[in-house]
């Protein structure tokens, strides 16, 4: 881990021309997801503002869920889910824009540059999330931060 408290997110992130989708919290959740399965480079789904300020997130747990339901769950899954999970999944298939499925208090798992790895790194194992949100002091989004990037960071560290 004293490698991570060492290096940021400056060091870490990589440029990347077909980063995560930005979208707006009005906007049809439908034609979101279709719009990212049709384009499998972008790495996740921010919702920001008009001035690009991170609202929150969509996160791969919320996506394989909404799936799990359209496709089908397997028998006796939804009798095994949490309470809290189960509300969470009725609220979600109910969900018709991309604000109201936004993942709650998904507006913390922004970092700045400056931020250490070993933080960027809690905050993916406590929201359980891939891709991260890089904001500069305003919470606009500038970047983002995918585990793989962390991770060779790491190992480039190590060598």
């Amino acid at each position: 881990m004293l490698t991570l408290k060492k290096l940021t997110v400056r060091d870490a992130y990589n440029f990347d021309p077909h980063p995560s989708l930005i979208v707006g919290p009005d906007e049809d959740f439908a034609k979101t997801i279709q719009r990212f399965a049709n384009l499998p480079e972008l790495r996740g789904i921010f919702v920001a503002d008009s001035e690009k300020r991170l609202l929150g997130v969509i996160t791969r747990r919320d996506l394989l869920a909404w799936a799990r339901v359209k496709i089908g769950p397997p028998e006796g899954i939804l009798s095994s889910l949490k309470v809290e999970d189960t509300i969470r999944l009725i609220n979600l298939m109910h969900a018709s824009t991309v604000g109201q499925f936004m993942h709650p208090d998904s507006h913390r798992s922004a970092v700045k540059l400056d931020d250490s790895l070993a933080h960027a790194l809690r905050l993916m194992i406590e929201l359980d999330i891939i891709v991260l949100p890089v904001v500069d002091e305003t919470n606009r989004i500038v970047e983002d931060l995918k585990l793989s990037e962390l991770l060779a960071q790491v190992i480039q560290e190590d060598e």
